[in-house]
């Protein structure tokens, strides 16, 4: 028998579809259509696998619907995720509005303290055994209206002790490596050499990866931030392989001034 969610949620399935209902993005293939439903309690956003064919709603769909509320709920009291979640039915999620604005739109400059504060949600979400697997999408990642960073999303993501040590490390790394991203391309000055250093190593193994969306290409090519910061690494590292090369010609050209004065003395 299918649980009751109804008496809990504060969205009903009827509501959807209403005019107090605005859909903000249908979902494609095997992806849920996500509304915004204005109730007297606030704003709501509903993640909905209904629309979707049998065979993915009565699988996936009801996995990821699952998968998303046990995971905000165990992210509860983390300042940046959505707190309030319900289940709606086996098919849908329920999750309080944030207002405000995805960085994939935004174009005002963003200060490091919000990058900063963005890490600090992102390592909090893994020490409590949540990674987020999709923190390079700037669309899960938002701006709020005071200001703050918010994630958004979380329907991929995984518990963390379910995996071995290394694969957590991948996962905390490639969590972070998000947020370095949307650093380096928001606010490149602001970045220092360690968290660059990290971004750097995930976009190299990264250029292998095969998997996109639905379908396999072929080997990826750096672009965008990603060659820039290949070619800074690249410049940086010329400059110090010249650096040490001047200073072995330097330390060469001392040591035969030092042998030249020594033997000065035995010339006939």
């Amino acid at each position: 028998m299918m649980p009751n969610y109804s008496n809990m949620c504060p969205v009903s399935r009827a509501a959807i579809g209403t005019p107090e209902a605005v859909c903000l993005n249908r979902g494609r293939k095997a992806n849920a259509d996500v509304w915004k439903v204005e109730t007297p309690d606030g704003a709501w956003v509903v993640k909905d696998f209904q629309k979707c064919p049998w065979w993915i709603r009565w699988t996936y769909g009801r996995f990821m619907a699952w998968n998303e509320y046990r995971l905000l709920k165990r992210l509860h009291g983390i300042n940046g995720v959505p707190q309030q979640i319900y289940r709606l039915d086996a098919y849908a999620v329920v999750m309080e509005f944030l207002n405000g604005q995805t960085l994939s739109g935004y174009r005002a400059r963003i200060t490091p303290e919000y990058f900063l504060r963005l890490e600090a949600i992102v390592k909090a979400m893994n020490a409590r055994g949540v990674a987020h697997l999709d923190t390079r999408n700037a669309k899960n990642v938002l701006i709020l209206a005071d200001g703050q960073p918010a994630l958004l999303d979380f329907q991929a993501g995984v518990m963390l002790g379910y995996f071995p040590r290394p694969l957590q490390n991948l996962m905390i790394h490639t969590d972070l490596s998000g947020v370095y991203k949307h650093w380096y391309h928001k606010s490149r000055e602001s970045i220092d050499d360690p968290r660059k250093d990290i971004l750097r190593e995930h976009f190299r193994w990264r250029r292998w990866w095969m998997l996109k969306g639905y379908a396999f290409y072929k080997r990826r090519r750096p672009k965008g931030s990603e060659q820039a910061l290949f070619e800074e690494y690249r410049l940086k590292q010329q400059a110090a392989a010249q650096r040490e090369q001047e200073a072995l010609n330097a330390a060469a050209a001392a040591q035969a001034d030092r042998r030249s004065a020594l033997e000065e003395p035995l010339r006939p």
